[in-house]
């Protein structure tokens, strides 16, 4: 009787997975499990468990009773390669785990060895972002090339999604950001052709971080509260978390809203609390919130505010530095030296500020606008005494800022990335009274003037 009870349920797990019936799925494949007479059952529905945690929230505890009833139940070869991939891509969801870039490209090529191109799609996918974030373009391209074969020769849709956000992270990285835009379009309409609800909610979101970007305020807002509406409906609490994430950048850098308070009271307290000591998990949704929470809190130019703000800074940039997340970095430093320069650290600020400008001329990449490193270079060389050093702050900023620039011809966004993003305001108008405003930037200018 508990056999065939555990039969439907298994395939109830199927379907629910299939229609976005998340909770639903998680719950019909954990009681399948419970009554699994046999290795390779007990291994199919703890694949469906552990499917459903990825998409409800990859980086819960919980997650683990599935990756360790696939591991416990390895059967053949191919079933060991699943739960090798499961584990990774558990490690990598938590911000834990040692060689997880190597084990994901070793179990991808084995999977392929196998056959088993689902799992080549999945681990491809996470190593993908991976390297996307760590600056290694060329091998996140050939990855996100992988996955576009993959969703055209095998029918895998999911892949087609994961590759096209690959294409925007490094063109956005890269400064290339009409390209990025039109990339993580095609991400949100790839996920809403495979049906994958979350990654449509996710991807939708990170539409909104990358508007904010560049200064499109209500397009980026209407991104935001678009994709965590669907998160929230589906009842994806990682998606959920990851929109609140990107919501609290856009306040970091257009100011609060009374509208998005609602949402973001909760994580603000969380993200105060990790400011006091407690301790916060290092994967990358996380150290988002508490490096947008001390960006937001600088805004308030509160002495308070500004203390809180230091710790979460720091917190957030040696988080970032730790697992890998260059991508990041350098802004990161650059904000914890104008938190450092505000607390009166000014010999930190000035060292901190100078490794972040350095790391970027050496070419370290950056997702995000590089004006804040410069700014913050330039008030604490200024406040130093340096009138020559500061000036060559903001002279040395105006490579990256024209670099972005370039990337949004043809699109209707360069005035406002010149004139709504704070930080680029202000290191455009700085460059503008000290002459250092090249021609490109002029052009911007004067033909939004006229």
């Amino acid at each position: 009787m508990h056999s065939a009870a555990a039969d439907h349920w298994e395939r109830a797990a199927q379907r629910a997975l299939a229609t976005n019936a998340l909770t639903d799925a998680l719950n019909m494949a954990d009681r399948a499990l419970s009554f699994a007479e046999d290795k390779p059952s007990r291994f199919r529905r703890a694949s469906y468990l552990d499917e459903a945690w990825s998409r409800l929230d990859p980086r819960v505890g919980e997650r683990e009773t599935a990756v360790l009833a696939m591991e416990q139940n390895v059967y053949d070869e191919a079933s060991a390669v699943r739960a090798r991939g499961a584990r990774a891509r558990y490690d990598d969801a938590r911000g834990q785990g040692e060689r997880i870039s190597e084990r994901l490209a070793e179990t991808r090529d084995q999977a392929e060895a196998l056959g088993l191109y689902d799992e080549v799609a999945r681990c491809s996918a996470v190593l993908a972002a991976r390297l996307a974030f760590a600056g290694n373009f060329a091998e996140a391209d050939a990855e996100a090339k992988r996955l576009l074969h993959l969703a055209q020769a095998r029918g895998i849709g999911a892949a087609a999604v994961d590759a096209y956000q690959t294409q925007a992270i490094v063109r956005q990285t890269q400064g290339a950001l009409g390209a990025a835009h039109e990339a993580r379009r095609n991400a949100v309409a790839a996920a809403r052709a495979a049906g994958l609800k979350e990654r449509e909610a996710m991807l939708t979101t990170n539409l909104g971080f990358a508007l904010t970007t560049i200064g499109a305020r209500q397009e980026a807002r209407a991104a935001l509260e678009q994709g965590l509406a669907l998160a929230e409906a589906i009842g994806s609490q990682g998606t959920v978390r990851h929109a609140l994430m990107n919501m609290l950048g856009w306040c970091a850098t257009f100011g609060g809203d009374k509208q998005l308070d609602s949402h973001l009271a909760q994580v603000r307290a969380d993200a105060d609390a990790s400011a006091t000591g407690i301790w916060a998990a290092p994967d990358r949704a996380n150290l988002g919130m508490l490096f947008y929470r001390g960006c937001e809190l600088l805004r308030t130019k509160n002495e308070a505010h500004n203390r809180r703000a230091l710790g979460l800074l720091k917190m957030a940039a040696q988080g970032y530095r730790n697992t890998g997340n260059r991508d990041i970095l350098p802004v990161a430093l650059g904000m914890w030296a104008e938190a450092e320069r505000l607390c009166g650290n000014l010999d930190a600020a000035v060292r901190l500020a100078r490794e972040a400008a350095a790391l970027l001329e050496q070419g370290a990449p950056s997702l995000l606008n590089e004006s804040p490193v410069y700014l913050a270079l330039h008030d604490a060389e200024l406040e130093l005494g340096d009138e020559e050093r500061a000036r060559e702050a903001i002279r040395r900023g105006i490579p990256a800022l024209v670099r972005r620039l370039h990337g949004l011809v043809g699109t209707p966004y360069a005035w406002l990335f010149l004139t709504e993003l704070p930080h680029n305001a202000r290191l455009l108008a700085a460059a503008e009274d000290e002459g250092l405003l090249v021609d490109s930037v002029h052009r911007v200018l004067d033909s939004a003037r006229s």
